[in-house]
């Protein structure tokens, strides 16, 4: 087997796992028995407040079009928008990367 045939093979078995880790992370979000919704705006939420939230976080669509939603905004590097800060999720990532390397390297030492 040539070095080329063998870096193909690679190629193509780690997309198949990073595609195998998308569907086994949309899965279990989705297992949550917990609406959302409710979580994120509270048990007074009015109908129309729900279907607002719904509607904005494509949470109205069926499981394979949100997923499908979801692999496509992945590709593009788009990690959506935080509930909690309704900041894009990569500018949260973003400010806390420094103290996440600091505590790896820190553990890294220890270790």
């Amino acid at each position: 087997m040539s070095f080329g045939t063998f870096l193909l093979r690679r190629l193509i078995g780690i997309v198949g796992v990073l595609i195998g880790v998308s569907i086994i992370t949309f899965a279990i979000s989705h297992l949550a028995t917990t609406d959302p919704a409710i979580a994120a705006l509270g048990d007074h939420a009015t109908d129309e407040q729900l279907a607002q939230f719904r509607a904005e976080y494509g949470l109205d669509k069926s499981a394979p079009e949100q997923y499908l939603i979801y692999a496509q905004n992945l590709l593009q590097g788009n990690l959506g928008v935080s509930i909690r800060t309704r900041r894009p999720v990569v500018q949260d990532l973003l400010q806390y990367f420094p103290a996440t390397l600091e505590l790896a390297m820190a553990a890294l030492l220890i270790a």
